[in-house]
């Protein structure tokens, strides 16, 4: 897979790298949405808002630097994207040009954007329900160890590991070289002697919304 991006799109805020102390969000936001019918991440909610500004609201609480990966076709949620983005210049998208070769196209377009993070947190612009304390669990977790220092955390629940998941910058080179739907599968099944679980009190990160059904328009953590 040759990497593609549209480097016309990378910054809708104001950074433009990321600091090497930095912790990196990346948001996947590059799927079809065809079980919900379209439009998944445009789903509003009573007060006006949409799906993937409740997902993306705890991420830009947390970090200081969040990069959404979307598909050149979506229009409507980069212009969403850029109006959120006035408001908190931290957050910035990026154009996957390849995002029908799957999850993991989409995993090494961010991390592309951001090569000098410390760290990366990577999880899914569907996935509404993770709460910040999640998030900075995450957050304090890189920053507890040194950025060469190989590791993989992982939230879990009841037994189940879920989303986001963190990799130090030592996964640079593996980050960007994925492919396929898999996702960062690949990695962390390659590298499980330094994979961390931390469990969690939250279920919102086991829980995503795939059809209209899951998706109420009020989240709850």
């Amino acid at each position: 897979m040759t990497l593609q991006v549209d480097a016309s799109t990378i910054k809708v805020g104001v950074l433009c790298d990321t600091p090497k102390s930095a912790v990196t969000g990346i948001v996947l936001a590059a799927g079809r949405g065809e079980r919900f019918g379209g439009d998944k991440l445009l789903a509003p909610t009573a007060d006006g808002k949409v799906l993937i500004e409740r997902t993306l609201a705890p991420w830009l609480e947390t970090l200081d630097d969040v990069v959404v990966v979307v598909r050149r076709r979506d229009a409507a949620l980069r212009a969403r994207l850029a109006g959120i983005a006035v408001l908190h210049p931290s957050l910035r998208y990026v154009i996957n040009e390849s995002a029908d070769e799957g999850m993991g196209t989409s995993i090494a377009s961010g991390v592309g954007v951001a090569p000098n993070a410390s760290a990366w947190l990577i999880g899914l612009g569907d996935m509404p329900w993770v709460p910040r304390e999640v998030l900075a669990h995450l957050k304090n977790a890189a920053e507890a160890v040194d950025g060469t220092v190989a590791q993989i955390v992982i939230p879990e629940h009841a037994g189940q590991r879920g989303h986001p998941v963190l990799f130090s910058a030592s996964f640079r080179n593996d980050l960007l070289a994925l492919s396929g739907d898999r996702g960062a599968r690949s990695v962390i099944d390659a590298n499980a002697g330094v994979v961390r679980s931390i469990a969690v009190d939250s279920d919102g990160v086991l829980r995503d919304v795939d059809v209209p059904a899951d998706w109420t328009g009020t989240p709850t953590a």
